[in-house]
């Protein structure tokens, strides 16, 4: 692939680099060199991270229907656009819940507000149910380009904005014309608050929305259950193997791990470990508590399972309990001792936040 004319990206790559890009130009298999160049460079020059990353995408767009190129610059998307992106667009419980409380809310004459729009589909759905405009935050550049374009082949390009810069930044009068009636975001994790949901919530409280804005969703929880035995413990546990006991490796592992999803946790109760009212107020102070969970079997308890509870206003609600399938994985946080109990036993439970993570361990 020998292009006629330099692409004007070149000029603003180091002086050293665009030296060597431009003997690459004269190539015939140039993406294919440009994207094995940005691997190489990455390593060789750490400190020219950023540069090899512009040259990773450079190639990418130069083919990004050739293999070698894609899996040659995998390194760079897959830390600029994490995969769980697929996972979300690609769970249809996760979208059907939010198509219905967005039918449900969002009225004609709407302004709404979207933190972190990725692909587009919520902005587009509440453009669908009626938005007079939607305004969709998302600060990484790659994100907001392939949501434009979703949003101009959908054809809603004159009923949605989007803003490529820091929720946090975003000024009303200068990105958005008045505050807006609704807010719809999906900013939790699989712990619930890494992704800042009561920073940014709090923020779009007090600047952008009005005071009876509508939040979707307007509360959120993390809940959780106690585990014991296999498979729950196989991810911090070493069961004997071949009839040899392997356990001293034990204390070298994980404290926390994913779940076993196909499972449906039944030994204990269900307890609600942290709960939000969002469209209250996002303002709340970190932490510290503890929670007493009910056993309903006699058996030895070695962790607690947590999953995610999200609702969007009275009678709809999303969870990822096991065994239910969803974007969001439930994890066990694994106790350092098993303890046996008895059924109708409660086990207290320490649980602690400061609004971006959460901790849990026994109480005992």
């Amino acid at each position: 692939m020998s292009l006629d004319t330099e692409p004007g990206w070149i000029s603003d790559l180091p002086a050293d680099i665009a030296l060597h890009v431009r003997r690459l130009l004269e190539l015939p298999d140039f993406p294919r060199q440009l994207a094995l160049f940005s691997g190489v460079l990455r390593k060789l020059r750490p400190t020219e991270s950023r540069v090899a990353g512009q040259l990773a995408e450079q190639a990418r767009r130069a083919a990004p229907g050739d293999t070698a190129v894609r899996r040659d610059t995998d390194w760079y998307f897959q830390k600029v656009i994490p995969r769980w992106h697929y996972r979300i667009i690609n769970n249809p419980v996760r979208n059907d819940c939010y198509r219905r409380a967005i039918e449900q809310h969002v009225k004609p004459g709407m302004i709404v507000y979207e933190i972190g729009t990725g692909t587009a589909v919520l902005a587009m759905l509440a453009a669908r149910a009626g938005a007079r405009h939607v305004y969709a935050c998302e600060r990484k550049p790659l994100l907001a380009e392939a949501a434009r374009e979703n949003i101009a082949r959908n054809g809603f390009t004159d009923r949605i904005t989007v803003l490529c810069k820091d929720s946090q930044e975003v000024l009303v009068g200068e990105d958005l014309p008045e505050r807006a009636d609704l807010m719809v975001s999906e900013i939790v994790n699989n712990g619930l608050l890494g992704e800042h949901a009561l920073d940014l919530t709090q923020d779009a409280l007090e600047r952008i929305l009005k005071p009876d804005a509508i939040l979707l969703p307007d509360q959120i929880a993390l809940r959780g259950t106690l585990v014991g035995g296999p498979p729950w413990n196989a991810g911090g546990r070493a069961a004997p193997a071949c009839g040899v006991d392997v356990s001293a490796i034990d204390w070298l592992g994980p404290s926390l791990t994913e779940a076993p999803s196909d499972l449906d946790p039944r030994m204990a109760d269900d307890a609600t470990l942290l709960h939000f009212d969002m469209a209250k107020s996002a303002h709340y102070r970190p932490e510290k508590k503890e929670i007493s969970i009910t056993m309903r079997q006699t058996t030895a308890v070695e962790g607690l399972v947590h999953w995610i509870w999200l609702r969007f206003g009275p009678g709809l609600e999303l969870d990822n309990r096991p065994p239910k399938k969803s974007c969001w994985s439930p994890k066990v946080h694994h106790f350092s001792t098993a303890r046996q109990v008895r059924a109708g036993e409660q086990v207290r439970i320490r649980v602690s936040h400061d609004r971006k993570s959460v901790k849990i361990e026994p109480a005992d």
